[in-house]
């Protein structure tokens, strides 16, 4: 099954395979459904709030960051509970995939085990939801169909809801934290957040400019072309470093500057072209209600410890592995 999710992912398969199965998958992933998310979204970000303690402390990753987008997920697609606790760290795992050159020949081993776990639950909930469906994301990606009658396999759907996860729990996670960590080294910033919370969009929107949670990303030449003068030849790789690009000179001002009253034209912010990343859009909502809440109902946040811990982990995504903070409140 680990090679079926590379065989059968958005991430990884080309027209016309990719443009049926992103067809198919779009159907579920409306911008209106995914709009209809945010009191959920909200309700997560508050109930991970309050549990923390911010007079005393607590840790924005731990406590808001990482949890966040999983229980989004999984209440999304109506995973059984009994599954929540276990979907973060399989996909914790699952993700050194993408990063295969710092994994070992164990980690493989783990990987391949963890894969056929995450699956064989899926499995058993696609059983479960067409017996009984609701408005989950795993009953609308059951019901999508095309016109002609065509619909996702369900070792597709399987793989959908896998890449799910994969794709949206360390880069949601690393773009709050980044850009927490941003806001409260630029107080001015921070202050035209406490001032109006609508900021909160420009303020994502700025995170992902000036330090993306994806770093670079690789991108298979189809046909000969030259780039900067240099030949490149179909069938190349080419390694994209996005977070270079979007502190690019010719194409920003003050480039280095952290500025929420940027324009948001030009980044590179969730690729480009048919790859483009499905879940930009939730990714967006739950990053701008958690900056809403963190800095909208925490007055004086501030970190514990300038001294901030980077994840050593990963060579592509950029994220905290911890940021310390307290509040009066």
């Amino acid at each position: 099954m680990t090679e079926l999710l590379g065989s059968r992912s958005l991430l990884f398969t080309d027209n016309p395979y990719h443009a049926r199965l992103r067809g198919l998958v779009n159907r579920a992933f409306t911008a209106q459904t995914v709009a209809a998310l945010r009191p959920l979204v909200a309700g997560v970000v508050g109930d991970l709030v309050r549990a923390a303690d911010p007079a005393a402390g607590f840790d924005v990753i731990a406590d808001v960051a990482a949890p966040l987008p999983v229980r989004v997920l999984c209440e999304w697609m109506a995973l059984p509970p009994a599954l929540h606790d276990r979907v973060g760290p399989w996909t914790h795992a699952i993700w050194g995939l993408l990063d295969p050159g710092m994994m070992t020949a164990a980690d493989f081993d783990r990987v391949h085990e963890v894969v056929e776990q995450f699956v064989e639950a899926l499995r058993e909930v696609l059983v479960e939801r067409r017996a009984r469906p609701g408005p989950d994301l795993i009953s609308r990606l059951l019901a999508a169909r095309t016109a002609d009658g065509d619909a996702l396999s369900d070792e597709e759907l399987v793989s959908v809801c896998v890449m799910c996860f994969v794709g949206g729990l360390e880069t949601t996670t690393s773009l709050i934290g980044n850009g927490v960590l941003a806001l409260l080294r630029h107080p001015e910033q921070a202050a035209h957040l406490r001032r109006d919370p609508r900021q909160a969009a420009a303020a994502v929107r700025e995170t992902l400019r000036y330090d993306p949670p994806l770093q670079s990303t690789k991108r298979l030449v189809t046909a000969d072309t030259v780039i900067g003068g240099a030949a490149i030849t179909a069938g190349d790789q080419l390694l994209l470093c996005l977070g270079a690009a979007n502190r690019d000179p010719a194409v920003f001002a003050r480039p280095d500057e952290f500025d929420l009253t940027r324009s948001g034209a030009g980044h590179l912010r969730f690729g480009h072209g048919i790859h483009r990343c499905l879940g930009a859009v939730l990714a967006n909502i739950q990053a701008e209600i958690a900056f809403e809440h963190l800095f909208g109902h925490l007055p004086e946040l501030a970190l514990i410890d300038e001294e901030v811990r980077w994840q050593e982990d990963t060579s592509h995504v950029r994220g905290l592995a911890r940021l310390p903070v307290r509040s009066r409140a």
